[in-house]
């Protein structure tokens, strides 16, 4: 039977760990035990330095207000995408990580033109940054922003590292601004 033992040791705040075997036999008919242990604190400590950085890394990637994702760069699928991504366009993670959600979601007037866009890019090991209209669980396009990195191994392109934006509101003040002079255009020609 195997165990692991938390004791304080040379002083009451610091924490080993051990992890004990004992293994009972028989002996000229007598029961004996043998056991065995090993000091495991070293690699307690490493486990819980780790998980420390993984909440501490997790929560300024939710922190950023962006979509942070990494995907395949052959097929463009995803296999991380950070919390935002549900908050934002309403898909559970587990979905974004379907085979094609990213190029089935996105606008179809522009979809060709941005896949082929990646795809050069993606081949010739470019970063990129780009905006689309990306389909939202609701059913309306946002404009998102897409910051991409090219992550190499022995000259070939293996993942996309990047983050998306949501710039929705920034492209209708655009808009409004561009009709605001069109119509100011129209009256000064017309008066």
């Amino acid at each position: 039977q195997e165990f692991t033992l938390e004791y304080p040791c040379h002083s009451p705040t610091e924490k080993r760990w051990f992890n004990v075997s004992v293994t009972p036999f028989l002996e000229n008919g007598d029961m004996r035990i043998v056991v065995a242990h090993e000091d495991i604190t070293k690699t307690k400590l490493a486990e819980e330095d780790l998980k420390i950085s993984s909440e501490k890394f997790q929560t300024l990637v939710d922190s950023t207000g962006g979509i942070v994702w990494e995907a395949d760069a052959k097929n463009f699928n995803f296999n991380y995408v950070s919390q935002e991504a549900e908050r934002l366009l309403g898909y559970p993670i587990e979905e974004w990580k379907t085979d094609g959600f990213w190029a089935n979601h996105l606008h179809p007037d522009e979809k060709d033109q941005i896949i082929s866009f990646c795809v050069s890019r993606t081949k010739k090991m470019e970063a990129h940054d780009f905006i689309y209209r990306f389909k939202s669980k609701k059913g309306n396009y946002l404009w998102l922003r897409d910051i991409v990195t090219v992550v190499t191994e022995n000259g070939k392109p293996i993942c996309l590292r990047g983050i998306m934006f949501d710039i929705s509101q920034q492209k209708e003040t655009e808009e409004s601004l561009r009709e605001s002079e069109n119509k100011y255009r129209d009256l000064v020609e017309h008066s």
